[in-house]
């Protein structure tokens, strides 16, 4: 998967045309928005949410983690931020690419990693369960035969 990093919390010293962190990416792409600040009120999100994935029955395209969030589990937890962050990025594209499917009972894709998923975390990523695999592969593949270009993942930071 080619993966491509924007910083767009920035302003450049020259337009770009088309703009990237404006342009719309194709059904096969997946968009992951870092977001630096708080999370809005308005979004109406548990507190204990680390991401958000804008999804349908089909899967999704836009996802959102919230960095401080994962500070916060960071610490509490004492764990590495950037296995929490890959961890969050990986439950977030789960959600994208097995559409409306609910939360797992453990591992990855659980809706609140429990003190047992924390320790293992501690010690290597957690990764997605053979079923979730296999729920995966096929939507990856039609979103690639869907005719449009596949310019890949890309990651967003901002805001």
């Amino acid at each position: 998967i080619e993966v491509r990093w924007l910083d767009c919390s920035v302003l450049s010293d020259f337009i770009q045309d088309p703009d990237p962190c404006k342009a719309f990416q194709g059904p096969a792409d997946l968009i992951l928005r870092l977001a630096k600040g708080p999370v809005p009120a308005d979004m109406r999100v548990r507190p204990n949410t680390l991401g958000l994935a804008v999804n349908t029955k089909q899967g999704g395209v836009f996802a959102f983690i919230f960095c401080s969030r994962v500070e916060e589990l960071v610490q509490t937890t004492g764990l590495p931020f950037s296995r929490v962050l890959s961890c969050a990025l990986a439950h977030e594209m789960g959600h994208l690419l097995m559409g409306d499917r609910p939360h797992s009972s453990h591992g990855l894709m659980r809706g609140d990693w429990d003190a047992k998923d924390l320790r293992y975390m501690a010690m290597r990523p957690l990764s997605f369960l053979p079923q979730e695999s296999a729920l995966m592969r096929p939507k990856l593949e039609k979103r690639l035969r869907s005719g449009a270009e596949w310019k890949g993942l890309v990651m967003v930071s901002g805001q």
